[in-house]
């Protein structure tokens, strides 16, 4: 921060050909991931030696980011991923209906999970790391157990009268892991646009949050 309070740019980042459709920090702060409609996942590391030169800009890093790991496997745009509370696992998510589970610490890519039937743009683990929970353009919100990657459940009825499309579906889920909020839901026969809560183990939505006059994403 500058003296008077005013933000001040550290580093750019650059390595990706292609727009970035998100950036999520792991929990330790050690490592910054980005996914880009270049269907690559960068890992970023801190280099203690770097700074220097924007490239193709006359700016100055004052902090020097490189790319650690370039994961590949998506083929097509990456638009959400999620780094497990524990940082044990970073999945990603994109445009090719794919999930894939990496490693935290070697990032290696460990499962690829298939089962959405339409483009997957959300994707959230749960506070305590035991499920992981996916969202796609097919109206649909997918559990996985992360112990064995296997489908716990398919959760519909909040979607099915909803949009065809919109540009994400973020999920959350609180902090206590009992309920998740998932986006791009709908009530009264489509009437109503919704943000659908999900209650935990039993995987029904019965409440809901109301006050959006669009698409919730």
């Amino acid at each position: 921060m500058e003296a008077q309070g005013v933000p001040k740019s550290l580093c750019t980042l650059t390595m990706h050909n292609g727009p970035v459709m998100v950036v999520r920090w792991a929990s330790n702060g050690k490592w910054l991931a980005s996914g880009s409609d270049d269907t690559l996942v960068m890992i970023w590391d801190l280099d203690p030696n770097g700074g220097g030169k924007v490239w193709g800009s006359d700016d100055i890093n004052i902090e020097g980011w490189k790319a650690l790991r370039r994961l590949t496997g998506h083929e097509s745009d990456v638009v959400d991923c999620a780094w497990a509370p524990d940082d044990r696992y970073l999945a990603s998510v994109g445009l090719d209906s794919r999930i894939f589970i990496w490693c935290g610490y070697t990032l290696e890519c460990v499962r690829r999970l298939d089962g959405h039937q339409g483009f997957v743009k959300g994707v959230c683990w749960d506070p305590v790391g035991e499920f992981l929970a996916t969202q796609s353009d097919d109206k649909s919100v997918k559990i996985w157990r992360s112990t064995d990657w296997t489908l716990q459940a398919t959760v519909t009825k909040p979607f099915e009268t909803s949009p065809g499309s919109a540009f994400y579906n973020r999920l959350s889920w609180s902090p206590d892991a009992s309920y998740l909020c998932a986006s791009n839901a709908m009530n009264n026969n489509g009437a109503v646009f919704v943000a659908a809560v999900i209650e935990r183990d039993t995987w029904n939505s019965n409440m809901s949050l109301v006050g959006h006059e669009n698409t919730v994403e």
